[in-house]
């Protein structure tokens, strides 16, 4: 009784300073945030109904696996509207496969939408797409996807940085037949000229722009106003 007594009297507050753990049984608990090993299946978690009711990872991975399939037969492919590298061929493949860029370009298509990744470890952004509309956007970490809240105003690298993330079975993301002739047959002021005429700044920074930079950039304008 006397152990009893000296700690019934105590004024210290011991337990209540033990911080409840976030994962105990009946706690508020923060949801972990889920990563996906196969970046197109966070293209079937954002816009496919059938997806979002499957109630098991293996069924939601059983249904990604049979809809890539389904997919790789490219049925109403217009191949007439795509650079000849962007061959059902490379599709088809890649869709067999995890992480294509080959599927992430057509899926933005199937989808009619545009995957921004950011890749965490770089701190850097890549766009997959070249329409500034119905932006999805996801995060590359630890090996895996997640889905990311969309930035806007992010400056773009070069899409060939993530080797070593994605299986770079195609280097471009410009994919769409263009009325522009190759490069070499342009003189740099005809580009300055067909720049301006499409409201398009000759200079980044107070520099002018390299005949490269400039013919891309006419390239993407001529693009987006007829895609």
């Amino acid at each position: 009784m006397e152990f009893v007594d000296r700690f019934s009297n105590t004024t210290n507050n011991y337990a209540k300073k033990i911080k409840e753990c976030k994962f105990a049984e009946g706690s508020s608990v923060v949801k972990k945030d889920v990563g996906y090993k196969d970046i197109c299946e966070l293209y079937f978690k954002n816009y496919s109904a059938e997806y979002q009711i499957l109630p098991t990872n293996d069924d939601k991975e059983n249904f990604i696996y049979q809809k890539k399939l389904d997919l790789a037969g490219l049925n109403g492919f217009d191949k007439g509207k795509y650079i000849p590298k962007f061959s059902k061929k490379l599709i088809s493949s890649g869709l067999q496969e995890l992480n294509s860029l080959s599927s992430i370009l057509y899926l933005n298509l199937y989808f009619s939408c545009n995957l921004i990744i950011y890749n965490k470890s770089t701190d850097r952004y890549y766009q997959t797409g070249i329409k500034g509309e119905n932006i999805m956007m996801c995060e590359y970490r630890n090996n895996s996807w997640f889905v990311k809240d969309i930035i806007q105003d992010v400056e773009y690298s070069d899409i060939n940085d993530l080797k070593g993330v994605l299986n770079l079975d195609i280097n471009t993301i410009m994919i769409y037949q263009s009325s522009l002739k190759t490069i070499g047959n342009y003189k740099i002021n005809e580009l300055k000229e067909m720049a301006s005429e499409l409201n398009l700044s000759l200079k980044e920074n107070g520099k002018s722009k390299l005949k490269k930079e400039l013919y891309e950039e006419i390239n993407l304008k001529i693009l987006n106003n007829t895609i």
